[in-house]
C-alpha cells in the first residue's frame, strides 16, 4: 500500500467525556457531532495500547466498530461494518478516532446515521483498501458488484423528493421509511433540507419528547412539508 493513500494525519488527542473536536465533527458525552447535529452514539474501551470504538446510529443500531492497536509511530486500525458483513485492515500513522470519523462524514462513509455502501466501497477504492468479508459472516450485499450500484442508482431514482422546511423555534426529528426499515434525522430550527422516499412510505415529525407530532404518507404528488412558526405542520 503507497503512503500517498493515507490522507489522514497525525493528532495526539485522547478520548474522553470531554468535548474532542476535529473540523465539523465534535464527540462529546458518547455522542458525535457531525456540523453540531447529533450523528452517532459511540462508546469506547481501551487498554494499554489498544483502543476499541463502537459506534451506533442515533436509535443504537451498530453501524461501525473501529480497533486501534498502537505500534511505535502507527496505528493497526481494522474497521468492521457488520451491516454490511464487511472489514479492513490498514496502517495509519497515530490518529485519534475524531479524525478517522470526520474523514467518513467528508468522504461520505457515513450519510444520514449510517454506512453508505457506496460510499465506503469508493473510500476505499481510491485508497487501495482491501475490504473484505468479517469472519464466518455471509455478505448481505456483494459492495465491489458494479449491478449493485446500477440497482442503487435505479432505487435512488425512483424515490420522490420532497424538501422539509422548519420555520419554527423547536429543534425536531424526523423518521422517514416504513416500519422496522427507516431512518432519523434532526430537523433544526430555521432550516429546510431535502429528502428522498418512496411512494407509501411514511414521514414522522417527532419532538424531543418522542412524542409524535404528525405523520403523512408519501405520495406521488408530495413536494414539501412545512412547520410554521407555531408549529402546525402543513403538507403540500
Amino acid at each position: 500500500m503507497r503512503s500517498a493513500l493515507i490522507v489522514l494525519f497525525v493528532a495526539g488527542l485522547a478520548f474522553n467525556s470531554s468535548a474532542q473536536t476535529r473540523g465539523n465533527v465534535r464527540i462529546q458525552n458518547d455522542t458525535v457531532f457531525n456540523k453540531n447535529v447529533p450523528s452517532f452514539v459511540i462508546k469506547s474501551e481501551t487498554k494499554a495500547n489498544q483502543s476499541l470504538y463502537f459506534i451506533a446510529d442515533m436509535n443504537k443500531k451498530p453501524q461501525a466498530a473501529i480497533f486501534f492497536s498502537e505500534q511505535d509511530t502507527q496505528i493497526r486500525c481494522t474497521a468492521r461494518f457488520p451491516n454490511l458483513s464487511l472489514r479492513y485492515d490498514v496502517i495509519y500513522p497515530k490518529i485519534d478516532i475524531s479524525v478517522l470519523i470526520e474523514s467518513f462524514f467528508k468522504n461520505k462513509v457515513f450519510v444520514n446515521s449510517k454506512v453508505d455502501s457506496l460510499g465506503l466501497l469508493k473510500y476505499c477504492k481510491e485508497r487501495e483498501i482491501a475490504l473484505t468479508p468479517m469472519t464466518n459472516r455471509k455478505l448481505h450485499q456483494p459492495a465491489n458488484d458494479s449491478v449493485m450500484a446500477e440497482v442503487a442508482r435505479e432505487d435512488y431514482s425512483s424515490q420522490i423528493a420532497f424538501s422539509l422546511e422548519n420555520n419554527s423555534a423547536q429543534q425536531f426529528k424526523v423518521r422517514i421509511g416504513k416500519a422496522g426499515l427507516n431512518r432519523t434525522i434532526i430537523l433544526d430550527s430555521n432550516r429546510t433540507i431535502v429528502e428522498h422516499s418512496h411512494i407509501g412510505e411514511q414521514v414522522c415529525i417527532i419532538e424531543n419528547s418522542e412524542k409524535i407530532k404528525l405523520c403523512f404518507d408519501i405520495k406521488k404528488e408530495t413536494n414539501k412539508i412545512i412547520i410554521n412558526k407555531d408549529g402546525t405542520i402543513v403538507n403540500q
